[in-house]
Parts: C-alpha cells; structure tokens; sequence
C-alpha cells in the first residue's frame, strides 16, 4: 500500500520553504511527486506532494512532527486507496493545524474523471 504526504504552503514565508523540504523529504526516502505553485484539486493552498510506502509511515510521520511541524508547515499524510474521500478523511492524519479540503472535487471527478490529479 502506498502514501502521499502533502505539504501546504499557506503563505509566502513557507513557499520559501519548498527546497529544503524537498531536499529533507528526498533524502529520508520520500519519492517527490509534484509541487503545485496553486490550490489544485482538493487542496486549498500550494503544496508539494511526497509518496511513500506503508514500511516508510512511522519514520515520515516522525520526521513531519519532528521538522516540519517545528517550521509550522501543516501537512496531510494519507494513504492511497483509490478512495480519494476515505483517503483523504479516515484515511489519513494530520501534523500541524487541520485545513479544511474540498471534498466536492471528489464528487466532480466521479463525473469527468479527466479532472484526476492523479492520472
């Protein structure tokens, strides 16, 4: 099973952020997968997105409370079911304050399914 980690940048100061994020995520085993410079989907604010594999979870979880939270990053960490609404609810857990999602764009990609982030 695999996970994504989201990290929101909800201001300029965190946006400053994003590369040594990155370079910290990468080198602890986190497979880069995008940096949207925008809300996308979901997600309300900018954000970077990590993948991970269920082996990973407690070390990523550690390394987002221990670092992360500490430069006041909120981020989203969930695993990938398939089931974008559970995934992204009972699915996961958040480190930092909780943002609110827009559950509605799960709704619009069961209608058109060509609005997927994820392809």
């Amino acid at each position: 099973m695999n996970y994504h980690a989201h990290v929101y940048f909800r201001n300029a100061n965190e946006s400053d952020l994003f590369d040594q994020i990155r370079e910290l995520a990468v080198n602890n085993g986190l497979q880069y997968h995008m940096n949207a410079n925008r809300p996308i989907g979901p997600h309300p604010f900018p954000m970077a997105e990590f993948h991970f594999s269920k082996n990973q979870y407690n070390e990523v979880k550690t390394l987002f409370q221990d670092i992360f939270s500490k430069m006041g990053i909120t981020t989203l960490l969930h695993i990938d079911t398939g089931d974008d609404v559970y995934d992204h609810s009972d699915g996961a857990e958040w480190i930092g304050p909780m943002v609110n999602l827009d559950f509605e764009f799960f709704e619009l990609i069961k209608r058109d399914p060509s609005k997927r982030i994820h392809k």
